[in-house]
């Protein structure tokens, strides 16, 4: 089959039909898997089309370095990533009973050997960064400067990470159709039990089904709680405050709404989905830090919704113990919270010389 009858018989474009490719793989039932493979096999066809490879299929030993090589220039840069390009076009060669001609270890490894030679190292992505509390309050003053129903609901979402470091797939979970581990409103009451209005609600206690967020829900329920803030000047910060506006705006003000439903959702009311949120949130963010503390230089690429988790933790660590902290973040293992959050600022180690130098006294 070359590029030339295909392009004849069946259309084929960059955009290579969805119909014809997903015949052709067998696509599974699965949509989102199927989605994917059909997004890893259309490389390959974009690659045949851009270097005028004459043949297709069957696939070949020089025509697997060239795309190898490709892919780099077209934004793959890991060999991780790369693998998962080739092996996806050398799946769907043995589906149509070719020879595979990386079907070797020694050819797989002169492969893989050749790539890193010639390939620079892509560095990985680089670690997000936590959300500081003068950001946290950049986000509040921008919610109360253009005030509304949705802008009180992400200020209830973003207050709820901050003060609970609740991880961010129990509010907007990577895939919106598994909304297995989603807080909803039955998980939530208002404290301390018996109040009679909300303005007495002090703490508000939450249910989680479990700890991570994973495919399948596991048996380790969890519960975490966030309370009234006492100072008087940090109420626009307070997540009560939030979070009890948002039930009021958002929830008591429905006619529609039931306890099944998720705490935070989007605007048409369907569960939020990870990447919309984490788009919503650096708008956000880049806006708020622009205009509320003038830095409209601000990286607004080092945060994701990861970075609520890490500034809620990163605060706690040092100033209560470490089983408490972990207790706090739901892990099961202190060194798992003293390995990814017990991090010194480089006063914090610099101020190790007095403790050290303090010993001259007592020698």
């Amino acid at each position: 089959m070359t590029v030339a009858n295909s392009l004849a018989c069946t259309a084929v474009t960059k955009s290579l039909d969805d119909t014809i490719l997903g015949f052709m793989t067998d696509e599974p039932k699965n949509i989102s898997k199927g989605q994917k493979r059909l997004s890893l096999l259309k490389k390959y066809w974009t690659f045949c089309l851009e270097s005028q490879q004459v043949d297709i299929f069957p696939l070949t030993f020089i025509n697997m370095c060239r795309y190898a090589f490709w892919l780099p220039r077209n934004n793959i840069g890991s060999w991780e990533s790369a693998t998962k390009y080739i092996n996806a076009i050398r799946q769907l060669g043995i589906a149509m009973h070719l020879p595979d001609p990386l079907d070797d270890e020694d050819t797989w490894e002169l492969l893989r050997k050749k790539y890193h030679e010639h390939i620079p190292v892509i560095k990985k992505a680089e670690e997000k960064m936590p959300i500081h509390l003068q950001q946290f309050e950049a986000l509040s003053l921008d919610a109360i400067e253009h005030i509304s129903s949705r802008r009180i609901e992400l200020m209830a979402q973003d207050a709820l990470h901050m003060f609970t470091a609740v991880r961010v797939g129990h509010t907007a979970p990577k895939v919106a159709s598994r909304p297995e581990h989603l807080l909803r409103w039955e998980h939530v009451r208002f404290m301390p039990l018996g109040i009679t209005s909300l303005d007495d609600c002090t703490e508000i206690f939450l249910h989680i089904q479990s700890t991570k967020t994973l495919k399948k829900i596991t048996n380790d329920s969890w519960w975490t709680a966030f309370g009234k803030l006492t100072d008087d000047s940090l109420q626009h910060l307070c997540p009560v405050r939030w979070f009890i506006l948002h039930y009021k705006e958002n929830y008591l003000k429905s006619a529609l709404a039931k306890p099944s439903d998720p705490i935070f959702k989007t605007k048409a009311g369907k569960p939020l989905n990870r990447t919309a949120y984490t788009k919503e949130l650096r708008q956000r963010l880049q806006r708020a830090v622009k205009e509320q503390l003038d830095q409209p230089n601000f990286n607004v690429a080092a945060f994701s919704g990861i970075s609520w988790r890490k500034a809620s933790l990163s605060q706690l660590v040092g100033y209560v113990a470490d089983s408490r902290a972990a207790n706090f973040a739901g892990h099961k293992s202190i060194e798992t919270t003293r390995a990814h959050y017990a991090k010194d600022t480089v006063s914090q180690r610099a101020a190790m010389s007095n403790v050290i130098g303090s010993y001259r006294k007592h020698a």
